[in-house]
């Protein structure tokens, strides 16, 4: 049950995140190294809506490793392993496609 109580904790951190970037003015930061501004972004809105939404799929996948522990344990840790391999990678790829859509060239 610790384990259920983690992952619903950090997916409900993912979830809020999630929520107030989708309602923040300003573009928020798709990573650590770049710094985004109101010009580098053709629609802002577009664009913290489309990186909010996958924070909350992020949120999604946390909730449900969550129920497969209190059903199946064993799957859980499956569902954990796949979030930090296939998860991860395709996050980055969500981003660079974000980036293309989002960010102005200069």
């Amino acid at each position: 049950m610790k384990y259920l109580a983690l992952m619903w904790i950090g997916a409900a951190m993912f979830l809020a995140a999630g929520i107030c970037i989708m309602k923040s003015k300003k573009p928020v930061r798709l990573s650590l190294y770049t710094k985004v501004t109101p010009d580098m972004v053709a629609d802002v809105s577009a664009y913290n809506r489309e990186v909010g939404k996958m924070w909350c799929i992020s949120s999604a996948v946390l909730f449900a490793s969550g129920i497969a522990e209190a059903l199946q344990p064993a799957f859980s840790v499956l569902i954990f392993a796949l979030t930090c391999t296939i998860g991860v990678g395709f996050s980055v790829w969500w981003q660079s496609k974000i980036e293309e859509k989002y960010l102005v060239k200069q």
